[in-house]
């Protein structure tokens, strides 16, 4: 009887061994997964029509740049890696990069960005599929065409632009957004 009693206890203690083991390994493999260092840096938030609202709000009283690009449009792809040098040259001044493309096309959205060095830029990528009603939000007089990039000053008055950008144009805008005073 005896024997029986402390071999039974042993198996208690052997299956309490073995599921906090499994506990644990069940533990770290969800921490490894929640970890930003072990997820596919895919850094892409959605942005559908209540997105430029949003931004305005948490960018209250500062400047920022809105920038729309896709994969296919080869002037788009060209200035990419000019927006991560603006900046990292001007980091008071957030840019705000926006893929146009689908949600399928997200991988090929990833490698361009990290091709171009932007780990410095905020970025999304359209998340709904009424591309129109998120144009239609941002400005009713954009039809599309890319590359496409709004100035918005500090009282988020803003000036939209399309095609390739004048390097010289982006400077001024810069120097005159980073000496202003901010409103109250």
């Amino acid at each position: 009887v005896f024997a029986h009693a402390k071999r039974a206890a042993t198996n208690r203690a052997d299956a309490m061994k073995a599921k906090l083991f499994l506990s644990v390994v069940i533990a770290t493999v969800f921490a490894f997964h929640a970890d930003p260092m072990f997820a596919d840096h895919d850094a892409l938030k959605p942005f559908d029509a209540k997105s430029l609202p949003a931004l305005q709000w948490a960018h209250k009283g500062k400047p920022f740049i809105l920038a729309f690009w896709s994969v296919g449009c080869p002037p788009c792809v060209e200035e990419l890696g000019d927006w991560g040098k603006w900046q990292r040259s001007n980091p008071t001044v957030p840019i705000f990069l926006v893929s146009t493309d689908a949600n399928q096309d997200r991988a090929a959205v990833n490698a361009l960005l990290t091709q171009h060095d932007l780990a410095s830029v905020a970025t999304y990528i359209f998340s709904d599929t009424h591309v129109e009603r998120v144009r239609w939000s941002i400005d009713r007089r954009w039809r599309g065409e890319l590359p496409r990039t709004y100035f918005f000053d500090a009282n988020h008055r803003s000036e939209g632009f399309s095609g390739k950008l004048d390097h010289n144009k982006i400077s001024a805008w810069m120097k005159i957004q980073t000496q202003q005073p901010r409103p109250e």
